[in-house]
């Protein structure tokens, strides 16, 4: 029902302050990709116009062919989902920060993480974005129109490489905690999580080294991210409760429209623009919409 699928919460509190939950269904961690081998594979690459893009990572002078079939050896390896997933929310984050938090001013945190387990075949995805009251509406809309932007905006080879370091970096200092071991070393031995051994650990990080753009994309379109696949919830507390949540309430429409004109303006490059109308819509809730 839209009443659970969107809520929104208000509470007593000493200060103003919101925050925003958005949610949908991921994949899980140890999805195998079935292909067919190369040949499926290669089909998948030409109805997608995938092969220049292929083509561009390359190594120069290697044949098509030879390219698909590292592809194809990569997408069969146990890790391979969950490299791409990691890759994909680092991508996600990174632009959430840029586009929500720099160009918009609209918080000062907002984040992207992945719920996946071992051995359920399903997970979720979630967005916590913190703002004011009367910015919470616009920074919702905003980080959801920004995760479901990597659909139009394609992922660079820039934020790839960017993302592969920042990962790569962050195990490399995570091997020093003995949580970290203990989390890798998880049901190695169990026989419900399939394809989990030493062996597969041991490649982590040739496979980060390895992934390509497409991979991206490969987790992207397994999430749910459609009107009927997200949920929100808003929740907002201040000592003067009452007059502000009728206000609220009367603003929310508006907010909404704008938060999406302006996150499709950011998303377009066009930062100038969407920065005066963050101003402006800033300035229309200061004033009660007058």
């Amino acid at each position: 029902p839209p009443e659970l699928q969107n809520q929104r919460l208000f509470l007593r509190d000493s200060d103003d302050r919101a925050a925003a939950y958005i949610a949908g269904p991921a994949p899980p961690r140890w999805l195998r990709v079935d292909d067919s081998g190369p040949t499926g594979l290669t089909e998948m690459v030409e109805e997608n116009g995938l092969r220049d893009l292929l083509a561009m990572q390359a190594p120069p002078g290697e044949p098509f062919e030879a390219t698909m079939r590292r592809w194809a050896d990569r997408r069969a390896h146990p890790l391979y989902m969950s490299i791409c997933l990691s890759l994909m929310a680092e991508v996600i984050n990174s632009r959430l920060f840029t586009t929500v938090r720099d160009a918009l001013g609209l918080t000062y945190d907002v984040s992207f993480e992945l719920h996946n387990f071992d051995r359920l075949d399903h997970g979720w995805w979630n967005v916590l974005v913190t703002s004011t009251p009367q910015k919470i509406d616009q920074a919702l809309a905003a980080s959801l129109s920004t995760v479901r932007g990597l659909a139009s905006q394609r992922v660079s080879q820039h934020e790839l490489d960017r993302a592969k370091r920042t990962l790569l970096t962050r195990h490399e200092s995570d091997l020093k905690d003995n949580g970290y071991w203990i989390s890798l070393l998880t049901h190695l031995q169990n026989h419900l999580v399939d394809g989990k051994d030493v062996d597969c650990l041991g490649a982590l990080v040739s496979m980060y080294e390895q992934a390509i753009v497409p991979d991206i994309y490969e987790a992207y379109h397994r999430l749910g991210l459609g009107e009927e696949e997200v949920f929100t919830c808003v929740g907002v507390s201040g000592p003067n409760l009452d007059p502000e949540v009728e206000a609220l309430k009367a603003s929310e429409p508006g907010a909404a429209e704008a938060a999406a004109q302006i996150a499709e303006a950011a998303r377009n490059g066009n930062l100038m623009r969407a920065l005066q109308m963050a101003i402006q819509a800033q300035n229309k809730g200061a004033s009660g919409g007058d």
